[in-house]
This record gives C-alpha cells, sequence and structure tokens, in this order.
C-alpha cells in the first residue's frame, strides 16, 4: 500500500484542535475539520489510506467500512488540491 505525506510546500498551524493549512504556491487556505485534521496528524510518510482508516475506525465511533470510504475521499480531496506527496 502506497504510504502518504504531507507536500513539502505546506504551512500549517493546530488553533482550537482545527488544523488551517496552506499552500504557499497557490496561496490558498485550507480550513479542515475535526476529523479531517484529526487524520492530518496522521499523515507522516509512514501511514497509507489503510492505516488511516483503521486508525480513524479505531478512534471514532464509524465502521471500517465507512472509515474506508472518509479516508478514500478525503485523500482524494488533499490530491486534488496538491498537498499530498505519494511515496
Amino acid at each position: 500500500m502506497e504510504k502518504i505525506k504531507k507536500a513539502k510546500h505546506l504551512a500549517y498551524r493546530k488553533i482550537g484542535g482545527i488544523f488551517f493549512v496552506v499552500d504557499s504556491r497557490s496561496s490558498v487556505l485550507h480550513e479542515l475539520s475535526e476529523t479531517a485534521s484529526f487524520l492530518w496528524e496522521r499523515i507522516n510518510g509512514k501511514n497509507s489510506e489503510e492505516d488511516l482508516s483503521e486508525i480513524l475506525s479505531g478512534e471514532f465511533l464509524v465502521t471500517p467500512e465507512q472509515a474506508k470510504r472518509d479516508v478514500s475521499e478525503f485523500v482524494e480531496e488533499l490530491k486534488k488540491a496538491k498537498l499530498l506527496e505519494i511515496l
């Protein structure tokens, strides 16, 4: 399974439990939801989508299937926004 990490051109800060991510190339600010912030903290180059799904279903009251769908959608959004690198 492919590991994923945050793109190098990003600046991010956690404020009140929510991450704000700035793409320095486009100057676009992204605000992440609580669940997205939880996942963002675990995107470290060591975890794959599958790993993140397992972590999510273990932490929140969601089925493994729902966690897999949610993580897949989140990762696809990050890829489209060029906020991730695939290792």
